[in-house]
């Protein structure tokens, strides 16, 4: 096939532009870029399509995949599309910030809400340690004075013994 023998196809769901065979001519196909229906028609033909026609196979795109066309609408695209990308990486960047930040915020709060039941917990072994101390303290005193007690007892039925050995008993009185 020479030059002649071929056509321009534009695929209107990517902008692709792919060479079919004239033998394809008012067929329908699929895009072998993006699958969408193709309808095989000639196009206006214009100076810079001309002198970018290569001798490429009618199934495969021109220039080992990449589309055949003006290089200032890829560079239009491309400018199009990196604001849209830096967009959306920044999006990210600030959604990723303020999920730190949240992180960050919610360990402080766990942090202070550790401290805040600790002192509770250290407060409350202070007063049971106080609690305990003056219950040592109160038995040591009725400790004490428990001992004062057993020892006036142990005095008082000293002397009741006492007594009762001195006392005279029915048995002596008679014998006076």
């Amino acid at each position: 096939m020479n030059d002649t023998d071929w056509i321009r196809v534009l695929c209107k769901g990517c902008g692709e532009q792919f060479r079919a065979g004239v033998q394809h001519l008012g067929k329908r196909s699929k895009c072998p870029n993006c699958g969408s229906p193709l309808a095989i028609e000639r196009m206006a033909r214009t100076r810079d399509a001309e002198s970018n026609d290569t001798k490429t196979p009618p199934s495969a795109p021109a220039s080992h995949g990449l589309p055949v066309g003006d290089a200032q609408t890829s560079r239009s695209r491309l400018r199009a599309v990196i604001p849209i990308v830096l967009g959306v990486l920044l999006a990210c960047s600030v959604v990723f910030c303020a999920l730190l930040y949240a992180r960050a915020l919610a360990k402080e709060q766990d942090a202070a809400n550790v401290t805040a039941k600790l002192d509770q917990q250290r407060d409350a072994v202070e007063k049971v340690s106080n609690d305990l101390a003056e219950m040592r303290a109160l038995a040591e005193t009725h400790k004490e004075r428990a001992d004062d007690l057993s020892d006036q007892l142990t005095e008082q039925q000293a002397m009741v013994t006492e007594l009762s050995a001195s006392r005279p008993t029915d048995e002596t009185v008679e014998v006076l």
